[in-house]
């Protein structure tokens, strides 16, 4: 809808899976098993990389493409800071909270039965890939970096 509006410049970021949903208060929402029973309680698979990014990352980023409108002008921009599974991040909150946190991957009829049923089990279809974003991502540091690989792989 953004590209086709007439807009004099635009740009698309498109956030990985973002950090701060898992910290209170967003982890009640994003997360409920884990401060109910302190476990991931997902249909994503354990070796199944996830890519992340903390919100200020996001606004550095967003900062960069409004300060230089026509360098960024037109691109999608996959971001992302980190790739882990959920067992690796359950270690990260583990270790940096001394509260055990693990990671369950639910069967279909598990998953379907959670609160957040159908919407759940949608996580499913990220099994297999090794990032939850299917094209190189960027980090907040590389931004002009990024911007030219996204230059390069459009042909602009």
């Amino acid at each position: 809808m953004v590209k086709t509006q007439g807009f004099p410049h635009w740009v698309i970021l498109k956030p990985a899976m973002i950090m701060e949903n898992l910290v209170p208060p967003m982890v009640s929402n994003m997360y409920p098993s884990i401060a109910e029973r302190g476990r991931f309680e997902t249909a994503i698979e354990a070796d199944t990389g996830m890519d992340w990014i903390a919100a200020k990352d996001i606004g550095a980023f967003a900062a960069a493409a409004f300060a230089e409108p026509k360098r960024f002008h037109g691109h999608e921009i996959d971001l992302a800071a980190g790739t882990v599974t959920l067992p690796g991040l359950a270690a990260k909150i583990t270790e940096a909270t001394g509260k055990t946190v693990s990671a369950v991957t639910l069967t279909k009829e598990e998953a379907l039965a959670q609160p957040h049923g159908e919407l759940g089990y949608t996580h499913e279809t990220w099994n297999g890939n090794r990032r939850r974003t299917l094209t190189p991502v960027c980090r907040p540091h590389r931004a002009l970096i990024c911007l030219s690989e996204s230059k390069k792989r459009s042909g602009s």
